[in-house]
């Protein structure tokens, strides 16, 4: 086996992992889970109106893509402050309504050279060089806004909660160009779920712990067994967070009897 072809994709999917997780629990523990779908049906829609102003060039539909879901933050951040009972809902309908504009936009242009949501779709083992440094300065910015204690959605912090959602907004757009939404949506949703409860370092250690095993299960299965990578990942994603899940219900209660 040539495991050199896993390279890319694995330095990949730990970026992804990295800008992801951090974000992921607060996704969780706030109830908002449809937020990264929403900002990608709206990132699909930046992509196509650049589309339709004449524009091909791959990276400039990359960039309308991103200032689009930027906006969605700046929607959703709103939504939250002013809506905080319907968050979840105020996520679904933004996806919903992206999505059904999307459909109409695509019918207007059903032979496009460049289709814009082909871009939300990614692969990992498609991995390029020129694909990894915009996702490794979103990580940084993620990471950077975690260290600073900034990441939370505190409710009488406004700042807080726009930074949140936009440093959201570059990293779901960034991940999703790469592994697209279905892998982004489980490496957001899976590891948060597997340790929820837990502290904030213990917590998003065990997070990526559980999501690396998901994506390195995945990744070596496909080289393997020649089935689509995506979805043995997420397979694996969701082997892992029950293990961790059902390890940390075990040891739980013997340290409640310990103490």
């Amino acid at each position: 086996m040539n495991f050199e072809l896993l390279l890319l994709p694995s330095l990949a999917g730990l970026l992804v992992l990295l800008m992801i997780v951090p974000l992921g629990r607060i996704v969780v523990d706030q109830g908002i889970v449809f937020v990264d779908l929403a900002i990608a049906a709206v990132a699909g829609i930046g992509a196509l109106a650049a589309q339709f102003a004449g524009y091909s060039d791959i990276w400039v539909l990359r960039a309308a893509a991103t200032a689009a879901a930027l906006l969605a933050g700046l929607l959703l951040a709103w939504c939250h402050g002013r809506f905080p009972a319907s968050r979840q809902a105020a996520g679904g309908a933004v996806f919903a309504l992206a999505s059904a504009a999307g459909l109409l936009l695509l019918d207007q242009q059903p032979q496009a050279d460049v289709h814009p949501f082909a871009l939300l779709i990614g692969d990992l083992l498609w991995t390029t060089p020129q694909m990894l440094w915009p996702a490794a300065v979103v990580t940084l910015c993620v990471l950077t806004g975690l260290i600073a204690g900034q990441l939370r959605l505190a409710a009488d912090s406004v700042a807080a909660r726009l930074l949140f959602f936009l440093l959201l907004a570059l990293a779901v757009n960034s991940a999703v160009q790469i592994a697209g939404v279905l892998l982004v949506f489980a490496s957001l949703v899976l590891p948060a779920l597997a340790v929820r409860g837990a502290g904030a370092a213990a917590g998003i250690t065990l997070a990526l712990l559980v999501g690396i095993a998901g994506f390195a299960g995945g990744l070596l299965g496909s080289l393997y067994i020649d089935l689509p990578a995506a979805g043995l990942i997420v397979a694996c994603l969701g082997a892992a967070a029950l293990l961790c899940g059902g390890l940390r219900a075990l040891i739980a209660p013997s340290r409640d009897a310990a103490g």
